[in-house]
């Protein structure tokens, strides 16, 4: 039963993402901040972030550690942001992130990232939620986690000077 809640999981996000990205973006002011951790079954995730909505703003930076892995992301291939909820305080124009990119995996190039990061306000930590899918070069999926922040917060903002 969790392989086929899995499943289903993958190909929502990948139809999301998909559609999204035919849009390259909905709101294409703003950036996501923050990460925290998640536990995903039996595996701890913790993350951190920085991400602009237009993904030619820098930097734009994602790291996922879990179970003695890495992954760094070093390209930012696609970025989708929308408002599916409140994320104030502070008051933004987006609080849903979905993402792409390609990244290295404990050292090891060609290895890509895709998730959703959603902030629903203060605290982050019970209310936030995280969804990242790393896939290796060959389509092996190495890490496909979801949950809420059981410590962090991530926060949606408005970009700096507006």
């Amino acid at each position: 039963m969790q392989s086929l809640r899995t499943l289903w999981r993958v190909a929502a996000v990948t139809f999301l993402l998909a559609g999204f990205f035919g849009l390259q973006s909905h709101v294409l002011e703003g950036r996501m901040t923050g990460g925290g951790n998640i536990v995903s079954g039996a595996t701890l995730v913790t993350f951190g972030t920085e991400l602009h909505c237009d993904v030619s703003k820098t930097p734009n930076n994602l790291e996922v550690n879990f179970g003695g892995n890495r992954f760094h992301m070093d390209d930012l291939a696609g970025a989708s942001c929308s408002l599916l909820g409140n994320p104030a305080p502070p008051p933004a124009p987006f609080n849903t992130y979905f993402g792409h990119g390609f990244g290295t995996y404990n050292g090891n190039p060609g290895y890509q990232i895709d998730w959703v990061f959603q902030d629903f306000g203060e605290p982050g930590v019970g209310t936030d939620t995280a969804d990242i899918t790393i896939t290796a070069p060959g389509g092996a999926v190495i890490l496909n986690a979801s949950g809420t922040l059981q410590s962090g917060n991530l926060q949606a903002h408005a970009e700096t000077g507006q």
